[in-house]
């Protein structure tokens, strides 16, 4: 069955509401201009981002609050190449419910609170094939597009759980007693320096290692999407990650360092 178009969608809800069905079309276009333009700049103001291909999935309450094992915020569906069926994400929640999402080729998908710009941002790459050609690549995206500390929580939490999956297989991999100890010592750093850069003001020191970590696991990924001198421009990088990766943190290291010890505030300055 063919999907309804944008127009004949307001017919028929002009229709069945005793609507002005002018009104009703208009307020859908704006409904749709307000979305591209909430998503655009987690997509460097690029690609189409067509509202008529994006799928929220809802939760009821009941299923919202038993939802805690379902870490999926998004997903995107390409198109059926193949001509068969895909059955649908499910999840049973703690009252024994199942819940099934279903997968439509040719979408891009939110689900529930998950449905942020940037998520639909995240998925919209995938679809337009401008996410790096891989999931860590869109992540690095995701990061260097972060408008606001939420943003930046929600990408880092991403680049973590892709950190701890090859940190988890140096542990299973590791040969020797002193193989396994220095792969869990790698894991418990990474927790360590993802749950201090997570809070709302971490400081310049935790700051400086993150950087250092990410040129240092994610040096390719940088280089690749952005260059060494994060100048390249194919693919969206805002200010303030540019501003992260390049800041001086030594020289304020060594500023909060001297304001802690100084004893009058002009000796802090000096």
């Amino acid at each position: 069955m063919a999907r309804e178009t944008l127009e004949q969608k307001a017919m028929r809800i002009a229709q069945e509401n005793g609507l002005d069905y002018e009104n009703v079309l208009q307020g859908m276009q704006m409904g749709d201009i307000d979305f591209q333009m909430a998503v655009a700049p987690y997509m460097g103001y690029k690609g189409e981002i067509d509202p008529s291909i994006a799928r929220f999935h809802g939760f009821t309450p009941e299923q919202r609050s038993d939802a805690a094992g379902l870490n999926l915020k998004g997903f995107q569906v390409k198109p059926n190449l193949l001509g068969r069926e895909l059955p649908p994400f499910t999840y049973e929640t703690d009252s024994g419910e199942v819940v099934e999402i279903p997968k439509e080729f040719n979408t891009v998908n939110a689900i529930d609170s998950g449905a942020s710009p940037r998520t639909w941002a995240h998925e919209y790459r995938h679809h337009e094939r401008t996410d790096g050609k891989a999931e860590a690549g869109n992540r690095i995206i995701d990061l260097a597009t972060s408008m606001n500390k939420k943003d930046w929580n929600e990408a880092l939490e991403f680049i973590e759980d892709d950190a701890f999956r090859v940190a988890r297989y140096k542990v299973r991999a590791a040969s020797t007693p002193e193989d396994k100890i220095k792969a869990n010592k790698n894991w418990n750093d990474i927790e360590d320096l993802m749950s201090r850069n997570l809070k709302d003001n971490p400081t310049a020191e935790e700051k400086k290692r993150l950087r250092d970590f990410l040129n240092k696991n994610y040096k390719w990924w940088l280089e690749n999407l952005y260059g060494r001198n994060l100048d390249k421009k194919e693919f969206p990088i805002n200010n303030m990650f540019k501003k992260f990766m390049t800041e001086d943190f030594d020289d304020i290291i060594k500023k909060e360092e001297k304001a802690k010890t100084a004893k009058t505030f002009k000796e802090s300055l000096d």
